[in-house]
């Protein structure tokens, strides 16, 4: 599943009434016991199955190991990577100089300025050529539309510059696994949102083009609206076989001997 190219015109409406709900007032959220802040003009996390799957998806994340959290927002994903996961580092990245305010507001609140490094940069163009990471989060662009197409008929809406959910033609993916495979160490992976209105053939083939693969480790339903939200776990192609090689060895080492008969 998980092959469509276009949303049902019901979701398409639940996203014009969610939009239209957008105040101009902070907000606080809550994930795993600990409250963050949610400027206006940042995407608000708890309103998003895909962010919160991915939000979900953090205990995927093992200790001391450096992270990057692309359109990060509210950095609420990569901090917890940090506070509950344990990861050594986390580096927050969104294009937007509101989310990245607020970023450095929830890093402030958490006392984690030693841990977190906030960035604004399109994608990865701000970021040092040779900078790895052992696991890159980004909450894919998934749906094939105009964001234009969305918000027709929407009055006195406040939509978020930093909504960047809709990605005709998968631009925005294309650009992020081109540049992002330099960035990811050997052994290292991805863990990226993907809702079933994507067009995962599509995706899939980009993934091909990078050397990359994609696994589904966690999965959210929307059962009022019938809407399933994953995780994918996005690897090279060579350390996936590899892995998939050492577990096969795993397996014949600890399997019986055949008794003669």
């Amino acid at each position: 599943m998980g092959t469509r190219s276009k949303p049902s015109p019901d979701y398409v409406t639940r996203l014009k009434e969610h939009w239209s709900r957008y105040k101009d007032q902070p907000s606080r959220v809550v994930y795993f016991g600990e409250e963050f802040t949610v400027q206006p003009g940042v995407f608000n996390a708890s309103e998003a199955y895909t962010s919160r799957v991915l939000i979900e998806a953090v205990d995927f994340v093992s200790p001391g190991v450096d992270v990057l959290e692309m359109g990060a927002g509210a950095g609420i994903a990569g901090i917890l990577c940090v506070t509950r996961a344990g990861a050594r580092s986390a580096t927050l990245v969104d294009r937007t100089a509101a989310a990245v305010a607020n970023s450095n507001q929830n890093v402030a609140a958490f006392g984690l300025s030693a841990r977190c490094h906030v960035v604004q940069s399109d994608l990865f163009a701000a970021l040092p050529a040779g900078e790895q990471y052992d696991v890159i989060l980004f909450n894919m662009p998934c749906l094939e539309l105009e964001i234009s197409a969305l918000l027709d008929g929407i009055e006195g809406h406040r939509i978020p510059p930093a909504y960047s959910f809709a990605d005709p033609g998968y631009q925005i993916i294309r650009r992020f696994f081109g540049e992002a495979t330099g960035h990811l160490r050997s052994g290292g992976f991805f863990l990226c949102t993907f809702g079933d209105f994507g067009n995962r053939a599509l995706l899939d083939d980009i993934l091909v083009q990078n050397g990359l693969v994609a696994e589904c480790v966690h999965r959210l339903v929307d059962h009022v609206h019938v809407n399933q939200y994953q995780v994918l776990h996005i690897a090279r192609i060579a350390d996936r076989a590899v892995a998939v090689d050492a577990k096969n060895e795993s397996t014949r080492a600890v399997s019986p001997t055949p008794t003669a008969t």
